[in-house]
C-alpha cells in the first residue's frame, strides 16, 4: 500500500507498544522517517530498534506530551534529528496546519 508518506517525518505518540508502536511500524513500512515517543525509554528504545531491525527509520525520544516543556524538548529534538528535505507547497492547507501547530507550542 502506498499512502505517498515516503521521506516523510511522522511523531508518533504511545509508540512504545500497542496501538502506537503498530501506527510507527507502518509508517516506517511506508518510507517514513518515524519519531517514536512515550514516557517508558525501555520499551521506547525497543520498538524503535524493532523498526531499524526491519530497515526502517525510527528515533526513539522520551517524553511526556502532557507536560509543555517536554512536547518543546520533543519537537526540538526531532527537528535537530529529522533530516529535511526542501518543503514543496503542493496544498494551501498544509502550511496553514503547520503554522496552526507552531502556534499552539508557543500559547
Amino acid at each position: 500500500m502506498d499512502l505517498g508518506l515516503k521521506e516523510k517525518a511522522i511523531l508518533v505518540t504511545g509508540a512504545s507498544r500497542g496501538i502506537g508502536k503498530a501506527i510507527a511500524a507502518l509508517f516506517a513500512a511506508e518510507g517514513s522517517t518515524v519519531v517514536l515517543t512515550a514516557r517508558n525509554q525501555q520499551d521506547l528504545d525497543q520498538a524503535a530498534q524493532e523498526i531499524q531491525l526491519r530497515s526502517g527509520r525510527a528515533l526513539a525520544i522520551t517524553a511526556d506530551v502532557t507536560n509543555a516543556s517536554q512536547v518543546q524538548r520533543l519537537v526540538q529534538q526531532t527537528i535537530a534529528h529529522v533530516p529535511r528535505r526542501p518543503y514543496r507547497r503542493k496544498r494551501r492547507w498544509e502550511s496553514v496546519r503547520i503554522e496552526w501547530s507552531v502556534s499552539r507550542l508557543r500559547a
